[in-house]
């Protein structure tokens, strides 16, 4: 039985004759498939016919063959046989140029219809222990809903380990988690949820899903979503805090003010400034937010907002005659930040007073 299958596994590197022979004996019965090393063998040598073949009919066969072998493989823990099949095909789904024009669809539909949920989760687990997921995306694109589900389901000492999976396919799992938060009706679910992005990152899409538990979540929740837009750094969590900047609790607005400014959103900088007329008119407390704006603004070095600034320190503006000492002295400050209006300033002497040196200093 075993000569029998060298033969024809070499036979598979034959002239199509040879080859087709080969694979309809391969096909017909497998009773060598718990001899290890005829199984890494045949592997080997069915990718090597893959990466060659031009004949749709006798690629299909090969393919057939191959991911039959598969769950034989990794009971085997055949690794390298697994991981190069899985290459190669993945090769396949993005060659510009393949040997025959339906090689791509055929692999696509191949592995997005033959994989089952179980040899999935082996295929991405193995890769995972190699540190080759970001290798094999369309693999990773399946299994991102499947491991997202076993992550809810997980218990707190399995959670790190998802989580080290999730980083090293971000794209796929950020996807299947936007189709997923709009189902979450639990605060815990949302929770772990941020987890979730707190490794894989946020983009734009993902963000503008996050808003909507600004304006419905609890006090606790959405200190956890500006904790977690904070430590991304990244301007795309933006979208996330447009919502937060209209909560009635001003410290949660301060702090959403805040949060933009420290990962550079620039694009809230003209909302800021209508919430806090807005806060004014309806009787909210809006002086720590003004302030917290003016610290804002001091950031994002926007230069249509000098005047805004200028209009604080001069005691003009939203305020009338004088607004309060708090938000002026933050006006100044921000305005010391701009290259075009950066003085000399010596807090020390005028500290205390009542801050006319600003309207001496900007008046031309």
């Amino acid at each position: 039985l075993e000569k029998t299958v060298e033969v024809l596994a070499k036979g598979l590197q034959g002239d199509p004759q040879v080859r087709e022979q080969a694979l309809t004996h391969l096909m017909d019965s497998r009773p060598w498939v718990s001899n290890t090393r005829l199984v890494g063998d045949i592997l080997d040598r069915l990718t090597s016919q893959l990466s060659e073949e031009d004949v749709p009919g006798s690629y299909q066969k090969g393919l057939l063959i191959a991911w039959d072998l598969l769950e034989p493989a990794l009971e085997a823990n055949l690794d390298d046989q697994v991981l190069g099949l899985l290459s190669t095909l993945h090769l396949h789904v993005d060659d510009e140029a393949p040997l025959f024009a339906e090689r791509p669809a055929l692999v696509r539909q191949w592995i997005l219809g033959k994989s089952t949920p179980e040899l999935v989760r082996r295929l991405v687990k193995l890769a995972h222990r190699h540190h080759r997921v970001a290798h094999f995306p369309l693999v990773a694109t399946i299994a991102a809903p499947l491991l997202l589900a076993d992550f809810y389901a997980a218990g707190p000492e399995e959670i790190p380990t998802f989580l080290r999976l999730f980083r090293e396919m971000r794209e796929q799992v950020r996807v299947s988690l936007m189709e997923r938060l709009p189902v979450s009706a639990e605060e815990m679910e949302v929770r772990l949820l941020l987890l979730i992005v707190h490794t894989c990152g946020i983009d734009p899409a993902l963000s503008l899903q996050i808003s909507a538990w600004m304006a419905k979540g609890s006090r606790e929740l959405k200190e956890s979503i500006l904790q977690t837009v904070e430590d991304l750094g990244d301007p795309a969590g933006g979208p996330a805090l447009r919502l937060a900047l209209l909560d009635d609790d001003e410290e949660i607005a301060s702090e959403a003010a805040r949060v933009l400014s420290a990962i550079g959103f620039k694009p809230a900088a003209p909302l800021m400034a209508r919430v806090v007329k807005m806060r004014k008119e309806h009787g909210k407390p809006h002086e720590a937010y003004h302030a917290a704006v003016c610290r804002a603004l001091g950031v994002f070095l926007l230069p249509e907002t000098i005047p805004y600034l200028e209009d604080l320190v001069h005691k003009k503006g939203l305020f009338g005659s004088q607004a309060p000492s708090g938000i002026r002295e933050a006006a100044l400050r921000a305005l010391a930040c701009f290259p075009s209006r950066r003085r000399k300033i010596s807090w020390r002497r005028w500290r205390g007073r009542a801050m006319d040196w600003p309207r001496r200093c900007w008046r031309r």
